[in-house]
């Protein structure tokens, strides 16, 4: 009998443990750490160094895409701490790598009309494009585009999903 209950007990953490990574993972879409995609480059020469200061980061890379959310019908947001940090990562990138670019790209939910999305997208991109510029980004080094609801970021079944569909993602180019 305690055989029977121990298994049971294990299966049910099994279970929550799987639904908690499909809700998080699939649903959400939010299995990333805080700067899982930040990735810290060393110098060769460094690694071979006896001394506890050996490794050091030398670059710090931003993520692939980094996406900042913006709520229903606003072109404008507050900028979170982490979405400073990662302004100032692709700052001191642009600055070290000479001839790469950033594409601002804003987006919208479903909901609207073409034209509303459209200009909502637009602006959006327009919002970031500015805060890029007040950090110390050179303006011709920023390309900026609006893609309305052409690229959602999820299903947009539900409320959840219609938010993360809300946002401006900055990639390097």
């Amino acid at each position: 009998m305690k055989k029977t209950i121990f298994l049971f007990i294990a299966l049910l953490i099994l279970w929550i443990a799987g639904c908690t990574y499909c809700y998080v993972c699939n649903i959400r879409k939010d299995c990333s750490i805080e700067n899982a995609g930040a990735l810290t480059v060393q110098k060769a020469d460094s690694l071979n160094s006896d001394s506890p200061t050996a490794l050091e980061p030398v670059v710090q890379v931003p993520p692939a895409i980094f996406s900042v959310y913006f709520d229903f019908n606003m072109s404008t947001c507050e900028l979170t701490d982490a979405d400073k940090q990662h302004i100032e990562l692709y700052k001191k990138y642009l600055a070290e790598n000479p001839g790469k670019r950033i594409s601002v790209s804003g987006h919208s939910d479903d909901k609207g009309t073409a034209q509303a999305k459209s200009r909502i997208s637009i602006a959006r991109a327009s919002f970031m494009k500015q805060k890029l510029q007040e950090s110390g980004i050179e303006p011709n080094l920023i390309d900026e585009a609006g893609k309305g609801d052409a690229e959602f970021a999820a299903d947009n079944a539900s409320p959840e999903a219609l938010a993360r569909s809300r946002r401006v993602d900055i990639q390097i180019k």
